[in-house]
C-alpha cells in the first residue's frame, strides 16, 4: 500500500453560507496520479485550491489537523512549501527570466528579510536542474514571455518541483495545449510523480487523457465527490453522472 501523502476528512468550503465543496473526504497517496474529473463549475478548481489553502475550508481536517489551527503564519507556511500548485495560466512573472521565475519556487525556505538578498548558489543549481528535468536548460536566461504556452507550462512545473514538494496540485495544466504539447505535459508530470514519489492530482475535462495517465480517478459533480476508482473500473454510468450538469452552489441549510 502506498504511503499517503496528505488526507482530508469533512471538508467544507462555502461563499458567504453558499456551499462549493460539500464533505469532502479523500487521500492522495505519494506516487500516485490522481485526475479530477467534472465538468465546468464541479468544483475541481476549488478543491485543489483548498488542499493548498488558497481557498480557506470553512471547515474540516487536514493531515488530521483542524483546519483552523492551520492558522499561523509558520503552519500555513510549511503545508504550502510541501504542496507545489501549477496553474493553468501559469501565473509567471513573464518578464522574469525562466531562471528567476524557478528561483521563487525556494523563497518558502526562507525569511521574508532573507528572501530579498539572492539565493544561496546550491539553491540557484537546484532550480537549474529543475529546469534541465523539464528540458528547457538552454532557456534559463530567456524572459518568459519569449517562451511558448508549453515552454510556459514547464517553467510553472520547474517551479513546483523547485519546492521540493510532497505533493503536486496542477489545475487544468493543458487547458490551453495541443494535443502534442498535452501529452508532453501529462507525461512529464507523470515521470515527475514516479521518479521523485511525489504524490500527483491533476484536474482536466478530457477523460481520455484522464484515463490515460491516471492511477487513479476521482469525478466531481456540484462540489461533491461522486465517484473515486482505477481508470479501468470507471463505468460510463458513474463518467455521465460526473459530467451531468448541476448547479455550482447551493445555500447551507
Amino acid at each position: 500500500m502506498k504511503p499517503s501523502a496528505l488526507s482530508a476528512n469533512s471538508i467544507h468550503l462555502d461563499y458567504n453560507n453558499i456551499a462549493a465543496l460539500n464533505d469532502i473526504n479523500l487521500t492522495i497517496n505519494s506516487g500516485e496520479v490522481t485526475i479530477l474529473l467534472g465538468s465546468s463549475g464541479a468544483g475541481k478548481s476549488s478543491l485543489l485550491k483548498t488542499l493548498n489553502f488558497l481557498n480557506r475550508p470553512t471547515k474540516g481536517w487536514i493531515n488530521n489537523s483542524s483546519v483552523g489551527r492551520i492558522d499561523s503564519s509558520k503552519k500555513l507556511r510549511d503545508h504550502r512549501k510541501m504542496t507545489g500548485m501549477i496553474f493553468q495560466q501559469h501565473q509567471l512573472i513573464e518578464r522574469n527570466t525562466a531562471l528567476c521565475n524557478v528561483m521563487m519556487g525556494r523563497l518558502g525556505y526562507f525569511s521574508f528579510w532573507r528572501s530579498l538578498l539572492p539565493l544561496p548558489v546550491a539553491d540557484q543549481l537546484r532550480c537549474l536542474d529543475c529546469l534541465d528535468r523539464v528540458g528547457l536548460l538552454d532557456k534559463a536566461l530567456m524572459t518568459v514571455s519569449s517562451l511558448s504556452g508549453g515552454q510556459q507550462q514547464r517553467v510553472g512545473i520547474a517551479r513546483a518541483l523547485a519546492q521540493q514538494p510532497r505533493i503536486m496540485l496542477a489545475d487544468e495544466p493543458i487547458a490551453s495545449l495541443d494535443p502534442q504539447s498535452s501529452h508532453q505535459i501529462l507525461g512529464l508530470l507523470t515521470d515527475i510523480c514516479k521518479s521523485d514519489n511525489i504524490a500527483m492530482v491533476i484536474s482536466l475535462h478530457q477523460v481520455d487523457f484522464a484515463k490515460q495517465y491516471g492511477d487513479r480517478i476521482i469525478g466531481l459533480s456540484g462540489g461533491k465527490i461522486i465517484c473515486d476508482k482505477s481508470p479501468s473500473s470507471l463505468s460510463a454510468d458513474e463518467l455521465d453522472a460526473t459530467y451531468t450538469p448541476s448547479p455550482r452552489y447551493m445555500k447551507r441549510p
